[in-house]
């Protein structure tokens, strides 16, 4: 989805922590942490991908599927040994300015 000019915004986004053997060679076979982000939340639970023939599926705490929206996904393989922080985004912005004043009141002839 693109939300505007130099905007795009992804149906989900996944970010597999990954252990890397080397300069830039992830392990994406096995299984780890994953945080799934999509429809404005996001959901911890572990990645999963037996041998290299098959996508990865993600599973929360309790062993259900995590599903995916449907729609542009964007994987992130985050190096395992990394720390990162989620901080809450800000308000959206207000599009109409708050009123201020009471609404004028109607004028008009009286029906008899």
């Amino acid at each position: 989805m693109v939300t505007g000019p130099g905007h795009i915004a992804p149906a989900n986004v996944v970010v597999q922590f990954t252990p890397y053997s080397g300069e830039a060679e992830a392990q994406t076979v096995g299984q780890g942490d994953v945080w799934v982000f999509t429809d404005g939340t996001v959901r911890a639970g572990r990645w999963v991908r037996p041998d290299k023939t098959q996508p990865a599926h993600y599973v929360d705490t309790a062993g259900n599927p995590i599903l995916l929206r449907p729609g542009r996904t964007w994987v992130e393989l985050l190096p395992t040994d990394r720390t990162v922080d989620l901080t809450d985004a800000p308000p959206p912005a207000t599009t109409v300015p708050p009123v201020t004043a009471a609404p004028a009141k109607a004028t008009g002839q009286k029906k008899k």
